[in-house]
């Protein structure tokens, strides 16, 4: 069956700043079509572990394979070309959008496709407006990211992720910079791509996201994943006493 395919598996991820060890030794697994929700205190090392993902920093040991490409890595330096290979699988979204504020929405969205994925401008235009009313923003389509709602910048960044096909979403808090009125709009869009079979990693402080959408919950702690669970065992009987005491600071 092909939800059962691996779409994203990562072994002993290392990554250090200086003498501080942010991430030791992360493994986890994430079949297509599977919504992975990683959650930790911060420092844990989620936002690391999730960029590590994208190249956006380099991991010092471990592997990541998404697809059929694989990457080693503490061996040497990995050439620009393996980035963009394992870049061109995975869609990342910011915690703070990072829109190019030049550009209106629907150039913000065609920007990939044609200049990586070499489409014509006319697909590309077509598949981006087709994206933004999938995300319910295509009335803004014309607008500049500074005349949107943070809720709007965040779902036309989603959009903007989708149009390059990925196989692979990556969510940085996604609703961490949003005022607590926008954040429903934005989880609204990402539980709709988790009921379209979306294979998904989703760094969140949204503990009802995490209970109701994911496939399993992560939990990391100090840089190591402490609890890896379907979310029924995670916020049940199957919690650690690190993840109680997690869940218990959420709600204070």
């Amino acid at each position: 069956m092909a939800w059962l395919e691996t779409g994203l598996s990562v072994s002993g991820i290392e990554k250090s700043f200086g003498a501080h060890k942010v991430l030791d030794g992360i493994s986890l697994t994430a079949c297509q079509g599977e919504v992975v929700s990683i959650l930790g205190a911060s420092g844990s090392g989620k936002s690391t572990f999730l960029r590590c993902l994208n190249f956006l920093e380099t991991a010092d040991a471990g592997t990541i394979t998404i697809k059929s490409d694989t990457v080693t890595l503490g061996a040497g330096p990995v050439s620009e070309e393996t980035k963009r290979s394992l870049r061109l699988h995975t869609g990342f979204v910011f915690q703070s959008f990072n829109l190019w504020s030049h550009l209106t929405v629907i150039e913000n969205i065609m920007q990939g496709p044609v200049h990586v994925l070499g489409r014509s401008r006319a697909e590309a235009r077509e598949r981006a407006e087709a994206l933004l009313a999938r995300v319910g923003v295509l009335e803004r389509k014309d607008y500049y990211p500074a005349q949107l709602s943070g809720g709007q910048q965040q779902r036309v960044a989603i959009a903007r992720a989708l149009a390059m096909d990925p196989d692979v979403l990556l969510f940085d808090e996604p609703t961490s910079a949003l005022d607590p009125e926008l954040v429903g709009e934005v989880l609204k869009v990402i539980r709709g791509l988790a009921e379209e079979g979306r294979t998904m990693l989703v760094v969140t402080h949204e503990m009802g996201f995490a209970r109701d959408v994911s496939s399993k919950v992560v939990f990391l702690h100090e840089g190591r994943v402490d609890l890896d669970l379907p979310p029924s065992d995670a916020f049940g009987d199957g919690a650690t006493d690190r993840f109680r005491q997690f869940l218990s600071s959420t709600l204070h």
